[in-house]
């Protein structure tokens, strides 16, 4: 993977890894790894804050650099915050 990875950044400027959920599997905490960034995908209301706080542990203790995150499948209809947006 990391020749791969080598070879890619010296073509294209911006590669994006899309990797299986970081609970349970290897694969995305080695890719975090060797990547230079990651941000870590939440789905709203499946996720839950343990499993999130747990993968986001993995991550850093495989040397991971986490860039941001991002909330998917949110339904802003459902959600109520005293705003209508």
């Amino acid at each position: 993977m990391d020749a791969i990875l080598t070879h890619a950044k010296a073509v294209f400027d911006c590669i994006i890894i899309d990797a299986p959920p970081v609970a349970g599997f290897a694969d995305a905490i080695l890719f975090a790894a060797s990547s230079d960034g990651v941000l870590f995908a939440v789905e709203s209301g499946k996720t839950r804050t343990a499993v999130a706080r747990a993968a986001l542990t993995r991550l850093r203790l495989a040397g991971a650099t986490l860039i941001g995150g991002t909330l998917t499948k949110a339904n802003s209809r459902s959600m109520d915050y005293g705003y209508a947006y």
